[in-house]
């Protein structure tokens, strides 16, 4: 098999001292890549090397996770020219560890109650600082998000970079590393729900909200901001929580529509 066929993990580097929750999260990324479809059986997934440095973590607890997704028959490693590691089944993929307690809807909640207000703030300043390079930048990659509607993988990884740019233009090094770790916890839960955003409706319906949150953020008014982010949350509320929020604890912390 050729390199043709190694595509790139849609995740951003992640980083934690605790080395037991960055190997199962090592695992979720992973097995969300394939529950997407970014991965097919078949394909070669890049070097371990390659992934450690990608992810932000050892090449150590990459090996390890590999060898445990290998143990359940998901993947194989094969040595020799032309080997490495292939995927070989995808038909019964692991389900995401435990890292927090209550089930995945009471996590899903906690991480988007999280979200919201830091969502809001990130927009907030991206506008206040008005960089003309960094909205330049943001439609560029919402570009590449309309041109990716036909593939969930694709799509979610140009999703994810749009976010983390979005996080970046802030300007505050803080709320770019908070947001990543929101953006990879998230990511890490996403195949475990029924409605997670693999239909071209909901991926549309995602297009949209960017585009609205694109055009308030151009416009510098705070409330066309506050309503924009409300929408593209409430969106994702709506596909991993459906209409029992409260059931789940969820607090909406935005301003109201006005």
């Amino acid at each position: 098999m050729s390199d043709a066929n190694i595509v790139d993990l849609p995740i951003a580097p992640m980083r934690s001292a605790d080395r037991q929750p960055m190997r199962n999260r090592v695992i979720a990324i992973i097995v969300d890549a394939l529950r997407s479809g970014v991965y097919k059986e078949g394909d070669r997934l890049p070097s371990e090397r390659t992934l450690a440095a990608d992810i932000g973590v050892s090449r150590a607890i990459v090996s390890f996770a590999i060898d445990e997704l290998a143990s359940k028959g998901v993947l194989e490693s094969r040595r020799g020219r032309g080997g490495g590691t292939f995927v070989v089944s995808v038909s019964d993929l692991p389900t995401t560890d435990e890292r927090l307690p209550g089930d995945r809807r009471d996590v899903m909640a906690w991480l988007l109650e999280a979200r919201e207000p830091i969502e809001l703030t990130v927009a907030l300043l991206v506008s206040a600082r008005g960089r003309v390079a960094d909205l330049r930048d943001l439609r560029a990659i919402y570009t590449e998000m309309a041109d990716a509607l036909d593939s969930a993988g694709e799509y979610a990884e140009a999703a994810m970079r749009f976010n983390l740019r979005l996080a970046e233009a802030s300007g505050n090094p803080l709320l770019r590393e908070i947001v990543r770790q929101l953006v990879n916890e998230q990511a890490a839960l996403r195949h475990e729900f029924s409605g997670q955003p693999t239909s071209d409706e909901l991926r549309e319906t995602s297009l949209a909200t960017h585009a609205r949150l694109l055009d308030a953020l151009e416009s510098g008014a705070p409330h066309q901001i506050a309503a924009a982010v409300n929408a593209h949350m409430r969106g994702i509320r709506q596909i991993y929580l459906g209409d029992d929020e409260s059931e789940h604890g969820f607090v909406n912390t935005l301003l109201p529509e006005v």
